[in-house]
């Protein structure tokens, strides 16, 4: 069990001292086992009576803790580890500026439950973890947010699952608090064994992002299936938020199917934001979208081609896509945002636009945000703006129709009056009619202010584009990004 005992200090801060600990100027001792954190006690500086009478030195502590709160919430970057002369975070800068602020931002827990690090792997990993318990130690029994990037690469995978700190993480770090939000990359084996920890724990679970370095099938889950401990999914009762990717894309390609996956078990009834980056076989897509059905609010699928019994379901329906056969089995009323991308090379169908707009219809679904990825049949980007006139971010990476008329009605808001995030590859389209199409639009916000009965300016717009761009556009492109509310950027397509 670890103690914190506080002792009053002036040292100021400096760069050299500030990069050794988060919590800034902390000392170890060990006795009988038991580990105690002492704040360090420098030597008396000049001038400390008439730093002692300065106004700021007589504020009560939650009014400090209030103006600290302020400044770390205006540093948006992630926490880098380990620490350089350049990165210091404002909470380690705040505690050595003297005893006052020290005592108040290291006893104020709010400042110290929410760490996003990214980190090599590959260097001083238990140096690393060790700041890390320190920094979420300081939030005492508040629930953590806690996300980590290991910089995994193909190179230094083998090294990483050898490292003692990786592979006793769940154990010596994430058992040690309650976390309300979860995000690192793990292997199967870390998955069996943080749902192995007690539901005092795990019933905190919001939000889990998993990023996964190997399949997370039962055969590598560490355990034998029959004693894979598939019930401990239900100690996750406030789980509301589940993403699972791939680390490294090369690791594996392998499918992941509803019969010996894990995550069959997942309680769906309560998800209500699902992200699977991972290639899904569709009848694992059916287990998914029907469990959540009714509550799911935003949804990202990789689905994969048809394997297994899926051939025989798909041959009574003249092979259609891949998910028309079930979707409309399935309503979905408050579904706010829909992705689905193929997870095989061969971009075969996945849903037709038709089933997208029956769904519209029979679940009386809003759309917000709707992605489309690695299709084969073209996207009427007209048709979709106007079925789904609630949309306020499009992402169409496939084959697509948007012709002159479409862009005109999209730049006056006859269509897409909500619009205001748009990716989209540019095949066949004509993007100088397109470029000054987001200006026009821009360029009617920024004169007449936004107006509540007119189309939403553009925040953001992204086109991938397969020719040479000239240099006319060029300009154009500058133009819009320096005169108006608006990112526009344009990529070449590969």
């Amino acid at each position: 069990m670890k103690y914190c005992g506080a002792k009053a200090s002036n040292e100021k801060w400096s760069p050299s001292n500030a990069v050794h600990s988060p919590t800034g100027l902390l000392h170890y001792t060990t006795t009988a086992g038991t580990t105690y954190l002492y704040e360090k006690q420098p030597e008396p500086e000049l001038g400390q009576s008439d730093v002692a009478l300065a106004p700021i030195n007589h504020l009560p502590d939650d009014v400090l803790c209030y103006i600290f709160t302020l400044h770390c919430r205006e540093k948006i970057d992630a926490v880098r580890l380990p620490f350089n002369h350049s990165n210091v975070p404002p909470q380690v800068v705040i505690s050595h500026v003297c005893s006052v602020w020290r005592h108040a931002i290291l006893n104020f827990s709010s400042l110290w439950n929410d760490l996003e690090v990214f980190m090599d792997c590959a260097e001083d990993g238990d140096m690393l973890m060790k700041i890390v318990h320190d920094w979420l130690f300081r939030a005492g029994s508040l629930p953590c947010t806690l996300t980590l990037d290991f910089r995994v690469y193909d190179g230094t995978l083998g090294a990483l699952k050898q490292d003692r700190w990786y592979s006793s993480i769940v154990k010596h770090l994430i058992s040690q608090f309650r976390f309300r939000k979860l995000s690192t990359p793990w292997s199967s084996n870390h998955l069996a064994q943080f749902l192995q920890l007690p539901a005092e724990k795990l019933s905190c679970v919001e939000d889990l992002h998993i990023c996964l370095i190997n399949p997370p099938s039962l055969s590598n889950f560490g355990v034998l299936p029959s004693q894979a401990p598939l019930d401990s999914f239900k100690k996750l009762t406030r789980l509301t938020s589940l993403r699972l990717d791939q680390s490294l894309r090369r690791v594996f390609y392998g499918l992941v199917h509803s019969e010996d996956s894990v995550f069959v078990h997942v309680p769906w009834h309560q998800i209500r934001h699902i992200h699977l980056s991972i290639p899904t076989s569709v009848l694992l897509c059916f287990t998914i979208l029907h469990g959540s059905s009714m509550v799911l609010e935003t949804c990202s699928l990789v689905v994969a081609g048809c394997y297994g019994p899926w051939d025989e379901i798909q041959s009574l329906f003249h092979s259609p896509p891949i998910l028309d056969p079930f979707l409309l089995w399935i309503k979905m009323p408050n579904l706010k945002a829909l992705e689905i991308g193929s997870g095989d090379r061969s971009y075969r169908r996945i849903v037709s636009f038709s089933t997208l707009v029956d769904m519209q219809y029979f679940s009386n679904m809003k759309l917000e945000e709707f992605g489309y990825y690695k299709h084969s049949r073209t996207m009427d980007v007209g048709h979709l703006l106007t079925t789904f006139p609630s949309l306020k971010r499009v992402e169409v990476l496939a084959w697509n129709l948007l012709d002159n008329g479409t862009i005109s009605q999209l730049g006056s808001g006859l269509i897409a009056p909500c619009l205001e995030e748009l990716v989209i590859r540019c095949c066949d389209i004509n993007i100088g009619k397109l470029l000054r199409m987001v200006k026009g639009r821009s360029a009617l916000a920024k004169r007449d202010g936004w107006q509540k009965n007119g189309p939403t300016p553009f925040r953001y717009v992204k086109l991938y584009w397969e020719e040479i761009l000239e240099d006319y556009y060029k300009e154009s492109i500058e133009e819009i990004n320096r005169y108006y509310d608006v990112q526009l950027i344009v990529e070449p397509w590969t």
